[in-house]
């Protein structure tokens, strides 16, 4: 049976969540949330995030009605059909709330970090990454990764549901290119024959990130 109460959110690299109504503006890329109508109640994202987990395909086909020919299809508020993989592939994430199902599409991660703060105790530099309303992501330099494209990942490793079922290295959030900035994130080439490499500046040193494939 198809669910009672579905909804449906957007979370583009900058951090904004948004509720979406045209889904199928959202699946055809013809109409992307933009502009300042994303959320902001900080409570109500934080109890969104906590409950974010991956979307199943064995969900999905639940979910899904019968055809005629025989095939599964998710049938959406907005008439637009899906097959369950289809459906999947658009919305791999999912925050449950009672009967209410929450799947978010995102453009690059489940999560990513608005801000960042220094936190230094007895002489020992640390620093945790800001993301939701108010949810919080220990700093990790070494766990910091790369695209060719300049793209600053980090380990999600607060939300315990959505580390159900997969490992660390699967759970990442995007630092946002603001919190970047912050952490002297830059690319180096020291070398004429030399690629290059990025770097962030902490804590008096600089750290190479890894570059990894998207």
């Amino acid at each position: 049976m198809p669910l009672a109460r579905r909804y449906f959110y957007y979370l583009n690299e900058r951090g904004h969540l948004f509720h979406v109504f045209d889904i199928k503006g959202l699946v055809e890329h013809t109409r992307m949330p933009s502009g300042p109508t994303y959320l902001r109640d900080r409570s109500f994202l934080d109890f969104f995030y906590r409950r974010l987990q991956h979307n199943s395909l064995e969900q999905c086909v639940a979910d899904g009605v019968m055809c005629k020919n025989g095939t599964d299809v998710m049938c959406l508020d907005d008439g637009t059909c899906l097959a369950p993989q289809e459906f999947l592939r658009h919305f791999p994430y999912v925050s449950l709330c009672g009967v209410e199902r929450n799947f978010v599409k995102v453009q690059d991660s489940p999560v990513v970090f608005t801000d960042y703060e220094f936190i230094c105790k007895e002489e020992q530099l640390s620093g945790v990454l800001l993301f939701a309303g108010s949810l919080q992501e220990p700093f990790q330099p070494a766990a910091l990764t790369v695209t060719r494209e300049g793209k600053l990942f980090h380990p999600i490793t607060t939300l315990k549901r959505l580390q159900r079922g997969t490992s660390i290295a699967e759970n990442k959030g995007l630092v946002g290119a603001q919190v970047s900035l912050k952490l002297g994130f830059d690319f180096v080439c020291e070398e004429l024959d030399n690629d290059g490499q990025y770097v962030i500046s902490w804590g008096g040193k600089r750290h190479f990130i890894p570059y990894v494939a998207q």
